[in-house]
């Protein structure tokens, strides 16, 4: 199998499959995942596509991995979303069941390219395909969002979602929070943080050095509050971060780190 998704082989990926069929083998995620990049290669999205129902039907559920391939093409080529997307778009006209993974996995592409167009698009048209967004959908979305710093953006969807009912996962929180923390007003970042926590969420290591580093800069002194919390909640102080807060910001960043912490 493992053959056959390297070299975009899926006749031999589904000859395999067969025969594991027949075997009487219970199917995992990692049979599937093979054969779904058979097809993406090989340029047969619809197949690959129709291949996450099957997983769905094997009471598998699919994660954002299983279509990786879908969303490595989308890499080399960002047009190639309008492709993928057109392909869904004719398999609901065809009665064909769409998976929301598969949209997801779109969304999901969108945030190498930072292509924060194409991403409400896909989310404004998923009642198209029949489907309703699902926190994944949020998370993904939120993704693009934090790679973009569109605040403004990132707080309306995370709106949209709790209007939906759907509870926010951690992963939606820890987004939404790190984009507020690259902006000038950063106040937001607060209220959610302890919201998370009330919704009984733990936030990310990540969040709390977001936190600390852009107190250190503001010369907020809140920043003591969030590396206390951090050894409340288990995360170890790395010295990289001990050396910012006692450099005021000057040292224990890298050109990298800047980059990413600017506003």
């Amino acid at each position: 199998m493992e053959t056959a998704g390297r070299y975009g082989l899926p006749a031999l990926a589904s000859e395999v499959f067969q025969q594991l069929e027949i075997l009487g083998v219970q199917f995992q995620d990692y049979h599937f995942i093979p054969m779904i990049d058979a097809f993406v290669r090989n340029k047969q999205l619809k197949e690959a596509f129709e291949a996450v129902n099957l997983m769905r039907q094997s009471k598998i559920k699919p994660t954002l991995d299983a279509l990786f391939a879908v969303r490595e093409a989308i890499q080399r080529d960002p047009d190639f979303i309008d492709t993928a997307f057109g392909i869904l778009e004719d398999m609901h006209k065809d009665g064909h069941e769409v998976d929301i993974i598969a949209v997801n996995t779109l969304i999901a592409s969108t945030s190498w390219s930072e292509d924060l167009q194409r991403a409400i698009g896909i989310y404004k048209a998923i009642g198209s395909l029949g489907l309703k967004p699902n926190v994944e959908t949020f998370e993904c979305l939120l993704m693009v969002c934090r790679n973009t710093a569109h605040v403004e953006l990132a707080e309306r969807l995370f709106s949209e979602m709790r209007e939906a009912n759907l509870k926010p996962s951690a992963k939606c929180y820890d987004l939404l929070i790190i984009t507020i923390m690259r902006q000038a007003d950063y106040e937001n970042a607060f209220f959610f943080l302890e919201t998370m926590k009330e919704d009984g969420h733990k936030p990310a290591a990540a969040v709390y050095e977001h936190i600390v580093r852009k107190c250190v800069r503001e010369n907020d002194n809140r920043y003591r509050l969030a590396v206390e919390e951090m050894k409340q909640m288990g995360y170890k102080i790395s010295e990289q971060l001990k050396d910012y807060i006692a450099t005021g910001g000057s040292r224990g960043e890298s050109r990298e780190e800047r980059e990413a912490y600017a506003e």
